[in-house]
């Protein structure tokens, strides 16, 4: 159930070049983008087993689980940066996220701000999509981690969405090259530019449900 290689590195490259053209360091050496999506599959799948099984569901929603999510998957790839706030400035297309030194500060503002909208949702399901499109927008547009912002926010999101809201949302992911990528990547983009998460919670309302 490793999540498929998707839009992540189309969306979310660092100034050194896009994913499909990086290498990586890991625990097996020296690896492209498709050998490091290989070998954080299995990871991946465990810790959305632990998920599934309710190991987080009495945790606190924080950027403390956001940073055990990534952790717990791509520890055993790339143990040096996992759950670790990059330490970088990185480019994401034409959006500049804020300098290393505001990770910390603009996470911990955009997930209080998530958390003080939940008790006023009123268990609608359409404001409680509105809120993880704000959310999800809000978090990959400060690219909090060198690598896999966009797994780990998409598991975050998928994770509030089933077991918190009981929402029925089937999976979080779009292929790289669909119509639902670009989508996606449009959605991201308006808010980036715009600060407007409605783009996105439509995508929510096509596309994951």
């Amino acid at each position: 159930m490793g999540e498929p290689r998707t839009h992540e590195c189309l969306i979310h490259s660092a100034v050194q070049g896009s994913d499909s053209t990086r290498t990586f360091d890991t625990i097996q050496g020296t690896v492209t983008y498709d050998e490091l999506n290989d070998l954080i599959a299995e990871p991946y799948r465990r810790t959305l087993d632990a998920v599934l099984d309710g190991e987080f569901d009495n945790e606190t929603l924080s950027v403390d689980l956001l940073r055990e999510l990534h952790r717990r998957f791509v520890g055993p790839v790339m143990p040096g940066i996992a759950g670790v706030w990059r330490s970088e400035q990185v480019a994401v297309g034409c959006h500049q996220p804020p300098h290393p030194r505001a990770v910390d500060r603009e996470m911990r503002a955009a997930m209080d701000d998530f958390v003080a909208r939940i008790p006023y949702l009123n268990d609608d399901p359409e404001h409680q999509v509105e809120a993880l499109a704000q959310a999800e927008c809000s978090f990959l547009n400060v690219h909090p981690f060198r690598d896999f912002n966009g797994r780990v926010v998409r598991l975050f999101c998928w994770f509030v969405a089933v077991r918190h809201f009981r929402l029925p949302v089937r999976h979080t992911w779009v292929d790289a090259g669909t119509p639902e990528d670009i989508a996606y990547r449009t959605a991201l983009r308006e808010f980036d530019e715009h600060r407007n998460p409605l783009p996105m919670k439509d995508f929510w309302i096509a596309n994951r449900f």
